[in-house]
């Protein structure tokens, strides 16, 4: 080993400590970098096998219930693989406690689903024979108590359905729950579903009565077509919504979950490379004033800039390796921290975590470069000078802050001795003084910023809805006449009921087609606070509405009246317009 490099490791061990912070910084910027790239790419692995083991369903069709002979046939659509069919009410879940949620009774025909299938987590299957066999989503375990063998009573409408629980699944398209979809605010356990065997209610009927079609895609058919194609061929059903895989909720909210976590990591790593560079920078500064006199002498020795700044560069390259290594290995920590909090945060039971190499060496060149960088900049400006002037003794780091320290030692003579000898080591080196005081700020500015933002993007939706004008809304199954909301009006502590109307539809500017939801609400002030973005206001005219802001971005469409936003305008694209039928009310209490 040369004199040059065997000097610079002497120097690193006799700065150790310091050596030490700086690589653990550098290993903190490389470990979040790759961890929480790893933890996204986590996420979306995970929803990607779940729902590819689940059979998740890549279209479903949702309509009032019709007798199954008058459904089209949709088998030769080209690039159906295979439909089954459902009949899903909403309904009323009683707790063991006595209270209430909401529900969702699902009468499968096919025992057992192969399109959303069932996951047993406890218990057994379903029993397609038996009317009183039923399965419930996990949720209703986790959080409200139920277990294999209890009795579960639900009731939709005037009918109440008792069951005996065969078994705890796990379900794709519930993986999820909001109590209300229109509202993109998922609660876990807001919701109680239940499955059970279609024969249950085709038995009382006589005939087989479904809402809900599940479709399989032949592999590489083209979604757009085929849905499409099923849109022309159940024209005449009432749709209530046509879903391809991903506008599903289940998929837009992970989606959208992930893609904003990925808006905080790129600060969260620039303020941390930051960080390391300025520390590496104070390090080797510090270092390279200490060893002012033995550079200069080398260079009068002969030793050339270029051997002496490769030393240096090198010293910075141990560091960043160093911190690299370590980040690395703290990068899984990260991963396994982040995809384990995501996944319970939106409720997934299971994480499937994935390897990027990609982001493990993109974080480690960076670690070594960065490093390298900020150690050869202190010592590339000194070289720069003559080895006498480097030799000379320097100009003292108080130049400037005379009238300041002379200040300054006037008013601590009131404080008590040990105070003022604090601050009298602090003021002798106002340059390192200084230098300390912005690493400690980088390091609390890191944390806290982070904090803030995630604080603030979580209370984002709870402050929206605080600023909403209603307590509660109801859903019909059918078209209300307004009379009939009288009974509504009448109850005890209600003082307002606004009436809306709400029907699927697609939207297509230039060829580009999205799915709606088309909400027909009166024009004067309501109770719903949509914010206008852009363009104007309803007038009243039929043919003029407002679209939601992301549907306007996906659309890419300035020919709309104006976009809007509002709380129930984020979880599916929507479509405020005046319109009469009423479908649905908001109550405020």
């Amino acid at each position: 080993m040369r004199v040059l490099e065997r000097k610079m490791l002497r120097d690193l061990w006799q700065i150790r400590w310091r050596a030490l912070a700086v690589a653990l910084t550098v290993a903190s910027g490389v470990g979040i970098y790759a961890g929480t790239g790893m933890a996204i790419a986590t996420g979306f692995h995970t929803r990607d096998v779940l729902f590819q083991r689940m059979g998740f369903a890549e279209l479903e069709v949702q309509f009032l219930p019709e007798d199954v002979t008058n459904l089209p046939d949709l088998t030769a659509v080209p690039g159906v693989h295979a439909i089954e069919r459902r009949l899903v009410l909403p309904g009323t879940v009683f707790l063991p406690d006595h209270s209430r949620i909401a529900g969702v009774l699902v009468f499968l025909e096919t025992v057992p689903p192969t399109i959303d299938a069932l996951e047993i987590a406890a218990g057994g299957p379903l029993r397609a024979g038996d009317f009183e066999s039923a399965v419930v989503e996990r949720s209703l375990a986790t959080f409200h108590g139920f277990g294999v063998g209890d009795r579960i009573r639900v009731q939709v409408g005037e009918k109440t359905y008792e069951s005996r629980i065969d078994g705890v699944v796990i379900s794709p398209e519930w993986l999820i729950v909001t109590a209300n979809p229109d509202y993109f605010v998922p609660e876990k356990g807001s919701v109680g579903v239940v499955f059970t065997s279609l024969t249950r209610v085709s038995d009382a009927l006589g005939f087989t009565m479904v809402n809900d079609l599940l479709f399989r895609l032949d592999p590489g058919a083209d979604a757009r077509a085929v849905k499409d194609a099923v849109i022309t061929r159940v024209g005449r059903l009432n749709l209530e919504r046509v879903i391809a895989k991903e506008e599903h909720f289940i998929w837009r909210h992970m989606q959208l979950t992930l893609e904003a976590f990925q808006v905080y990591v790129p600060s969260l790593v620039l303020m941390l490379g930051s960080l390391s560079f300025v520390l590496t920078f104070i390090t080797v500064h510090r270092l390279v004033l200490d060893q002012r006199k033995e550079i200069g002498a080398l260079l009068a020795l002969g030793y050339g800039r270029r051997r002496l700044l490769g030393a240096y560069l090198t010293a910075g390259a141990l560091l960043g390796s160093g911190g690299g290594v370590i980040g690395i290995g703290l990068a899984f920590v990260f991963r396994n921290l982040y995809a384990a909090t995501t996944a319970d945060a939106i409720g997934l039971q299971e994480v499937i975590p994935v390897v990027v190499p990609r982001l493990l060496a993109v974080g480690f060149a960076a670690a070594v470069i960065g490093t390298m960088a900020a150690a050869a900049l202190p010592v590339a400006r000194m070289l720069r000078l003559p080895p006498q002037a480097i030799i000379r003794a320097p100009v003292s780091e108080r130049a400037g802050f005379e009238a300041w320290m002379r200040w300054t030692r006037w008013s601590m003579a009131r404080f008590p001795l040990p105070v003022r000898f604090g601050l009298r080591n602090m003021i002798r080196r106002p340059g390192r003084t200084l230098s300390t005081i912005l690493a400690i700020g980088f390091s609390l500015g890191v944390a806290i910023a982070y904090v803030m933002s995630l604080t603030s993007a979580l209370q984002t939706s709870e402050q929206v809805f605080a600023r909403e004008g209603w307590d509660l809304t109801v859903d019909f199954l059918y078209p209300v006449p307004l009379e009939d909301l009288a009974p509504i009006r009448a109850l005890s502590g209600v003082t307002r009921v606004e009436p809306y109307f709400r029907r699927f539809a697609e939207i297509g500017v230039g060829g580009r087609y999205e799915s709606v939801k088309i909400l027909g609400v009166p024009r004067e002030d309501g109770m719903k606070r949509t914010v206008l973005k852009a363009g104007r206001a309803l007038s009243g005219r039929a043919d003029e509405l407002l679209v939601s802001q992301d549907l306007a971005r996906r659309l890419g469409s300035g020919s709309v009246t104006g976009s809007a936003s509002g709380s129930g305008a984020g979880g599916n694209s929507s479509l405020p317009s005046s319109a009469s039928p009423e479908r649905s009310s908001r109550v405020r209490s």
